[in-house]
């Protein structure tokens, strides 16, 4: 069965998150991407933790242009990195890398929230500067905490943020 196209909101007012959320809920993660695209008015970002490239591989598919930001906090294992450099050789093309400051402190030095906001919170907010949106790889299947992520929601700083497999099992990755 062949779902219903959506309604697009314009990206100039404001979006109800809660009913696009009810809208994008079940629908494939190619048909997401489009409306994030379409609600953001293409002022959008992928941020890939490269864990695996299922999200990215959809995403590029959709819009090959889309920015794709990998953050590097330098403490990446050999296998992911391995995994950044072959995506970038795969796509024919250049990933962002935001890294933190040179001198951010390690975990053993400052303790994991100290450790978290240099090495991930700024430059994720660096990323994330003056965009209207943005994908995550967040999956409900990832642990308990995230057992009711929403396709659609608003991050802390307000921004549109997407997740288009959040409800893919293990299975479906």
């Amino acid at each position: 069965m062949t779902p219903t196209p959506l309604p697009l909101p314009s990206p100039r007012r404001p979006v109800d998150t809660a009913s696009l959320a009810r809208d994008l809920e079940g629908r494939p993660p190619d048909e997401i991407i489009r409306r994030a695209i379409d609600v953001t008015g293409g002022d959008l970002v992928l941020l890939a933790s490269f864990a695996d490239v299922v999200l990215l591989d959809l995403a590029v598919t959709v819009a090959p242009d889309l920015p794709v930001v990998f953050l590097d906090t330098g403490f990446h294992f050999a296998e992911t990195l391995e995994t950044v450099r072959r995506a970038q050789a795969r796509l024919g093309r250049d990933l962002r890398v935001e890294r933190p400051s040179p001198d951010a402190p390690d975990l053993w030095a400052v303790g994991t929230t100290a450790c978290c906001a240099a090495r991930k919170v700024a430059p994720m907010e660096r990323a994330l500067r003056g965009r209207a949106g943005w994908l995550s790889g967040l999956r409900r299947a990832d642990h308990a905490g995230r057992e009711q992520v929403d396709v659609v929601e608003r991050d802390r700083r307000g921004l549109l943020k997407f997740n288009p497999i959040a409800a893919w099992s293990d299975d479906d990755v």
